[in-house]
């Protein structure tokens, strides 16, 4: 009897441990020493997003993450987009986060009577964004505020708000009262 005792003893104190690394590994506070923002791209896999987390010192191992998500976390996929981390998240937060967190919006506003070449500006100083633009065309910028993605390029988000200008104009043209002065959308434009 005493011969038994000692394998089961071993075997449940390896199990323990074993139990005790994994839910510690998932749920205790993780190694980053301040908040930190992570991207995910388009279409990237949790075995991907494993990697980059662990190369930024968010998580110890890759492998070790990707175990314990599979046993303790949910099956549900990752997003694409920028996220913060909190410092100390754990495994269990950062999993949490990339499934059902908001990504990070950053804004860039045209308020209403900005000339062009103050939106270039604008637009030229945000080192989130990348590439160069010429000086977009007066009045062909619909002023709002919009979002964009750090490494975006600047005549994406130009494009956006010259969409969304001409989205308007449409709309606005369309109900406009009969006998208007102006004759066409870029007249009123002009006039407004």
């Amino acid at each position: 009897m005493t011969r038994l005792r000692w394998p089961i003893l071993a075997g449940a104190a390896l199990a323990l441990a074993a139990l005790a690394w994994l839910a510690g590994g998932w749920w205790l506070g993780g190694g980053l020493e301040r908040d930190r923002e992570f991207t995910v791209p388009q279409g990237a896999s949790l075995t991907r997003a494993a990697e980059a987390l662990a190369q930024a010192g968010a998580i110890g191992s890759a492998d070790s993450f990707l175990l314990r998500a599979k046993v303790l976390g949910s099956g549900e996929g990752i997003q694409a987009g920028e996220f913060l981390l909190p410092a100390r998240a754990s495994e269990a937060q950062i999993l949490d986060i990339l499934q059902n967190g908001k990504p990070l919006r950053r804004l860039v506003t045209v308020p209403e009577g900005m000339p062009s070449i103050l939106v270039h500006e604008r637009l030229m100083a945000e080192q989130l964004l990348t590439g160069t633009i010429p000086v977009p065309a007066e009045g062909s910028l619909l002023p709002d505020s919009y979002d964009f993605r750090r490494g975006e390029p600047r005549a994406a988000v130009v494009a956006r708000m010259q969409g969304a200008m001409r989205d308007y104009l449409a709309k606005a043209w369309a109900a406009r009262k009969p006998g208007a002065v102006v004759k066409t959308p870029q007249e009123a434009v002009i006039l407004a």
